[in-house]
């Protein structure tokens, strides 16, 4: 498995529900290989099987040594701000620095009861985004008397924002992903199919030969 080109980094978006003996399997074979990064997906009341976000990121931070991990994307403002920045800075602990925090506002189709059961207005996710990402950065950078959390990350972790509208573009202070995702079943994988993400960074490329893309979606890349 290869995930290497000139100007292009590959990441596997993995399938929402696997067993642990596929998920070890799968970020095992992703590390040995040289793809960018592993990703999570966020939902709780999918309607299907669908794992908990931050538990398999834990998860993957223990069977890694390589490969970066990430979430795409965390639906930030229906979540807990305090315990999401410490989910995030142990994950970012126990993999030595290879966390990529992807944060998004939610859609209001897919997210909606979500958001009901979280007692959360959906109407005020774009501001509730912005108050919770100042947050969780000055937890990780910052001591705040009884909210002081520890270990802080020792570096600056990567924020992507996740989103298609100008106000995802605009979110204060962090940097907009881009690229190009595309439905996907890599040779050998487990079945249910594995989205390889891409993150284009000026030059076209093929995607490798296990990457056997059946849809794509297209995103421009810009930083905030």
């Amino acid at each position: 498995m290869t995930g290497s080109h000139p100007g292009l980094q590959l990441g596997l978006v993995l399938p929402p529900c696997l067993t642990g003996d596929e998920l070890r399997a799968v970020a095992r074979d992703a590390d040995d290989s040289t793809l960018h990064s592993l990703w999570v997906t966020d939902r709780t009341v999918a309607g299907t099987p669908w794992l908990d976000a931050l538990t398999v990121l834990g998860a993957l931070a223990g069977v890694t040594r390589r490969v970066q991990i990430g979430t795409s994307v965390l639906v930030l403002p229906r979540r807990n701000p305090v315990h999401v920045a410490h989910a995030l800075a142990t994950a970012d602990h126990l993999t030595g620095g290879r966390l990529i925090a992807g944060i998004g506002v939610g859609n209001a189709a897919v997210s909606g009861p979500e958001f009901a059961i979280a007692g959360t207005d959906m109407t005020q996710r774009g501001r509730l985004t912005d108050e919770y990402l100042a947050l969780v950065r000055r937890l990780w950078t910052e001591d705040d008397g009884d909210t002081s959390l520890a270990p802080k990350p020792g570096r600056h972790v990567p924020v992507w924002i996740g989103g298609s509208t100008s106000a995802a573009a605009g979110r204060r202070g962090a940097p907009v992903t881009g690229g190009r995702a595309c439905s996907a079943l890599p040779a050998g994988s487990a079945p249910g199919g594995v989205k390889c993400s891409t993150r284009l960074t000026g030059t076209a490329a093929t995607p490798p030969s296990w990457c056997r893309p059946r849809t794509c979606s297209a995103r421009s890349t810009r930083t905030a």
